[in-house]
């Protein structure tokens, strides 16, 4: 059987055909439970399960970037991919790189909280990127120097901050962004380690933009928590960051947010 290329003419014809890519490989994993070993199809299973779960993670950022909510079919779809994941007979057909499973599970995860932050579910988000850590906690000391792997747990302590945040956790927020700058210091010593000149310049830029982030987020919460003076040394070092980095938007931010600050200051 020919591998189903997954290009589109448009959304609705794309999510069709996604639909029954998921029946194909639920059909197949029943087939597969009470009969012959994968080497019997004339497909790799294991790719088209990779594949399908790619592309529905694929339609949640492109929306996520797009749109201000998710449809109804989107959620139907995003749950099929979720439910494959955690399918017993998917476990048994990836049991020889159980790594890759996970790592599909982390992305599926990463991207359910993604879903819910869009639709202003919070705990739910809290929840699903919680869940998402726990898994990339146990990847990390199985691997802990991959730089992979550290950069995206780095990441998601960040996107985890962030829907603190907007529980009105605060404090908690601090606390998740303190742990992504562990996770950075971390990450510069591997990254001095690096002999690959092309890939140590890709990374070490990937490096100074979630440093980047880091200060500019503890600069906001703790804004929230009116510790001026750590808020105003935070968008310090956010300005420089960004200006090395060349980062408008988030350099115009930080700006925007020390003068206001400095003002309040010359009042009292």
């Amino acid at each position: 059987m020919n591998k189903i290329c997954l290009h589109y003419k448009d959304k609705k014809e794309e999510d069709k055909y996604l639909f029954l890519e998921e029946k194909l490989i639920s059909l197949t994993l029943d087939f597969l439970s009470v009969n012959s070993p994968t080497e019997h199809l004339e497909y790799n299973i294991e790719s088209r399960i990779n594949e399908f779960i790619q592309a529905i993670n694929l339609k949640v950022l492109e929306t996520y970037n797009k749109a201000f909510s998710y449809s109804d079919t989107e959620l139907r779809l995003f749950s099929k991919g979720i439910d494959l994941l955690h399918s017993p007979h998917v476990k048994r057909v990836c049991e020889k790189n159980p790594e890759k499973l996970q790592e599909l599970k982390i992305l599926a995860f990463n991207n359910l909280s993604c879903i819910h932050r869009k639709n202003q579910n919070y705990p739910m988000a809290f929840k699903a990127v919680s869940y998402a850590l726990k898994m990339e906690n146990e990847q990390l000391k199985t691997n802990p120097n991959k730089i992979e792997t550290v950069k995206n747990i780095i990441s998601t302590y960040l996107n985890q901050a962030v829907i603190c945040s907007e529980l009105r956790k605060h404090e908690e927020s601090v606390k998740m962004i303190s742990i992504a700058l562990s996770h950075l210091e971390q990450l510069e010593k591997l990254l001095k380690n690096q002999q690959d000149a092309k890939n140590y310049e890709e990374n070490y830029q990937g490096y100074l933009y979630l440093k980047m982030v880091s200060y500019f987020n503890l600069a906001v919460e703790n804004e929230y928590l009116c510790n001026q003076s750590k808020a105003i040394a935070f968008y310090q070092e956010t300005v420089k960051l960004a200006s090395e980095m060349n980062n408008s938007e988030i350099l115009k931010k930080s700006e925007v947010a020390l003068t206001k600050l400095n003002k309040k200051n010359q009042k009292f």
